[in-house]
């Protein structure tokens, strides 16, 4: 029996994926076996498709429009017959899960369990056999696209450094700067056996300062003050109408964008929010009085 393996593979975005993959015996009878494959592919003798309701397969030889008989697999290892071992040593490794099966056939319609096997030549020929997989051929990109968003707002993304000016006191009605520092990060996982990559970008900022006054979303992240310059107001500073102790907080909002095996990068469709740790800011007052003579005059008068 001479037989022949038709691999048929289908290139996404730099992942290979397994969609077609039989032996069979003769040119006359080509294509994929089995109900869990999909459902079509393509023969030496013309098209296989699997009926939606019946799950049948068929495929009209060369030259006859419409086949009458039907073809569903048998387990080749589950029969007994005389040439049973040597049918089961043929491999079936094209993907996990590989089965030897018998090409069944009849005429549609009629009771399967009267089938026939299917003959490479013919009454008396050799059973026509082949390999179906257990596993049904997935897209893994359209399923990893499902998951992405989650598994990106589930990274141990780092909002950044919050800093404050001044620190850790500031005075009541004084402006008081705040800028935070965050920055591109990248995160490799494998998702459904599939290499992954992670680009977390900060895009926004909501600041949060404790009085229940927020700021944002806004693209402003602060910047930096010199000694000589504390006091000014910037777009993200804040002034305190009351004394107390306040935790001050960064929202960054990051978008993502992923590829899988090494492919192009895709956008997240959602972002991340992340959080900086609150910091504590404790807020003064001063008073000012005209006064007679230094503290080392009188270490008991006011302010002293």
């Amino acid at each position: 029996m001479r037989v022949s393996r038709l691999l048929i593979e289908r290139s996404l975005l730099g992942l290979s994926v397994l969609t077609i993959s039989s032996l069979v015996a003769s040119s006359a009878y080509a294509g994929v076996i089995g109900g869990d494959l999909g459902d079509s592919g393509i023969g030496a003798g013309g098209v296989w498709q699997q009926d939606p309701d019946s799950g049948m397969w068929s495929s009209p030889p060369i030259g006859i429009p419409n086949d009458p008989n039907g073809y569903i697999p048998e387990l080749a290892c589950a029969t007994k017959d005389g040439d049973l071992k040597i049918q089961c040593s043929q491999q079936c490794d094209a993907a996990d899960g590989g089965m030897l099966v018998f090409w069944l056939t009849g005429l549609k319609g009629t009771d399967a369990t009267t089938w026939d096997y299917l003959r490479a030549n013919g009454a008396g020929s050799s059973r026509v056999s082949g390999c179906i997989y257990s596993e049904k051929p997935r897209d893994v990109l359209d399923e990893i696209a499902e998951i992405i968003l989650e598994e990106f707002q589930q990274r141990p993304v780092d909002a950044g450094a919050l800093t404050l000016q001044p620190n850790p006191h500031t005075l009541i009605r004084a402006n008081t700067n705040f800028f935070v520092q965050s920055k591109n990060q990248v995160f490799d996982l494998e998702l459904l056996g599939q290499d992954v990559k992670i680009k977390a970008t900060p895009t926004e900022y909501t600041w949060n300062y404790g009085d229940g006054s927020t700021y944002g979303p806004t693209r402003e992240s602060g910047y930096v003050l010199r000694d000589d310059e504390l006091g000014e107001e910037t777009q993200t500073s804040h002034q305190y109408p009351e004394t107390g102790d306040y935790q001050v907080s960064v929202t960054v909002h990051f978008t993502g964008e992923y590829s899988v095996n090494d492919g192009p990068m895709i956008p997240i469709d959602g972002r991340g929010e992340f959080s900086t740790p609150s910091q504590t800011i404790s807020v003064w007052k001063s008073e000012s009085r005209l006064v007679d003579g230094t503290c080392l005059d009188d270490p008991a008068g006011w302010g002293c």
